[in-house]
């Protein structure tokens, strides 16, 4: 990201109705910390998520952290690597990491590993409810389908932030991100960009998708 758009971000973080919701994000995570025992952040190393670790990890320094990791096929190593240490740069004490098994063709495989291991992390842990980073704005079903900050046992602290909300929390934060953002920000715009797996037919019926950016 250039000097100029990060100054435009800056600014952004300068507005009352952005330290509003910023407010209003931490509020929700204090009531989830204060109604439950034993919550954990869902931290896929994107910006939603980012902005959601860092706001729980400097209220809850203890706060448990839980990553999926794609697998070799569908995230390269090399972006894999940056989530891991962007998280710890955060201070997070308490990652767990379960990796997905399997080629990338196989989808149907993957999404069953991923609700499976949550599943067995909850019983394993004890975890009672996951913060899930998000928002409403992303498109018209999540607006449809996410309409409560707590919803099936998940916790969305992010939902009423906008786009230019996150990237300014992160300029403003001076917080790392993947360096694949960088790659088609300034093409795509920042608004656009997304951190997504690589070479899945899970995105195959979008139109220019390139691999990691919808």
């Amino acid at each position: 990201m250039n000097r100029r758009q990060k100054q435009a971000y800056i600014w952004h973080s300068r507005h009352e109705d952005y330290k509003q919701r910023i407010r209003q994000a931490r509020r929700i995570i204090k009531k989830c910390y204060n109604n439950y025992e034993n919550p954990y952040i869902a931290y896929s190393g994107g910006k939603d998520s980012i902005v959601l670790s860092h706001m729980v990890l400097s209220m809850y320094p203890d706060a448990n952290v839980w990553h999926w990791d794609y697998g070799d096929d569908l995230m390269p190593r090399k972006y894999e690597k940056e989530v891991l240490v962007n998280i710890h740069d955060m201070g997070c004490k308490h990652l767990i990491v379960n990796k997905r098994k399997g080629k990338g063709e196989n989808t149907s495989s993957g999404y069953k590993q991923f609700f499976g291991t949550i599943a067995e992390n909850k019983d394993k842990y004890g975890w009672d409810i996951g913060l899930i980073g998000i928002r409403q704005q992303e498109s018209c079903n999540r607006r449809q389908t996410y309409t409560d900050y707590f919803m099936n046992d998940c916790c969305y602290p992010l939902l009423k932030l906008t786009v230019d909300d996150i990237w300014a929390y992160i300029i403003k934060n001076k917080l790392n991100y993947p360096s694949s953002y960088d790659l088609m920000g300034d093409y795509e715009g920042w608004d656009k960009i997304r951190f997504v797996t690589f070479n899945d037919p899970e995105f195959d019926t979008l139109e220019n998708h390139h691999g990691i950016f919808i």
